[in-house]
């Protein structure tokens, strides 16, 4: 299980989240006033599944950052 932290620019933060809650591995999205705009609960199958959602994430549109972390 991993959560993840994303930075996005302010106008696109709602779009963000209904991208993401899209995906198949994400089970939580979450809009948050704390350290990250975004965090995102997600179950991955190996450390390579993980990889490949980090690259997606940094591919929408309004993504600056993305800061998972290893549960």
């Amino acid at each position: 299980e991993v959560l993840v932290g994303i930075d996005v620019t302010p106008e696109k933060i709602v779009d963000v989240a209904r991208s993401v809650k899209a995906m198949q591995c994400v089970k939580e999205v979450f809009i948050t006033s704390g350290d990250h705009d975004v965090m995102v609960r997600a179950v991955f199958k190996n450390y390579s599944e993980l990889e490949e959602f980090t690259s997606e994430l940094e591919s929408v549109e309004g993504v600056v950052r993305v800061c998972p972390s290893i549960l």
